[in-house]
């Protein structure tokens, strides 16, 4: 309970990582359990379309939640991702794939759509206590 849940501005991908991250943050250890398994409640194994899609908000979600940096603010790595993206943007675009443009596109539009709830995350997420849980 001192850490909560998942957090909700994460939809799919990245929930694991944000929430090992806050563990930390709070000074919580992480442990390893080599015996045990996950089983996933689906039917299929991996959607990668949908991985190949969401990756990249996900990958910035994950840069923007760090809760020992300053919220939004730029730094290298952030930087980097963000160039990366363009890069890939211009790159689909000259060779006509649209598709895979107008995807990553999408991405940065959701992104900067999430902006507010980044902001709330990270600082809800600085504070201990039952965060996202509704106990």
């Amino acid at each position: 309970v001192k850490i909560g849940g998942f957090d909700p501005v994460f939809f799919h991908y990245g929930e694991d990582s944000n929430y090992i991250k806050r563990v930390q943050y709070h000074n919580g250890k992480i442990g390893v359990a080599p015996n045990s398994f996950v089983c996933h409640d689906r039917g299929q194994k991996g959607n990668i379309n949908a991985f190949n899609t969401n990756a990249p908000l996900a990958s910035l979600l994950y840069l923007y939640t760090f809760l020992d940096k300053p919220i939004m603010s730029f730094n290298v790595v952030r930087f980097s991702a963000h160039i990366v993206l363009l890069k890939n943007i211009l790159k689909y675009t000259l060779k006509f794939q649209f598709r895979k443009s107008s995807q990553l596109i999408c991405s940065y539009y959701k992104f900067y759509k999430c902006v507010p709830k980044i902001i709330k995350s990270v600082k809800v997420n600085r504070n201990i206590g039952a965060n996202w849980l509704r106990i």
